[in-house]
């Protein structure tokens, strides 16, 4: 799992697609894009409650107990 230092939100109103651009720690970002809302949002939630991480052999992100 790699450590997400930072990432970006972005959606598009027209669209109304999702793009969530994942810094992390020792490696190149990691986009994910063509999100939905249901899975923009939730995305959203879990990084906005930080100490996340990502797994790219599941393709999925997980918060951390500190």
């Amino acid at each position: 799992m790699k450590i997400i230092v930072d990432y970006l939100l972005e959606w598009n109103l027209s669209s109304k697609k999702g793009k969530v651009i994942l810094k992390l720690k020792d490696a190149d970002p990691e986009i994910i894009d063509d999100l939905n809302f249901q899975e923009f949002s939730a995305l959203a939630i879990v990084l906005e409650k930080g100490n996340a991480r990502f797994d790219e052999t599941e393709n999925s992100i997980y918060n951390v107990m500190p």
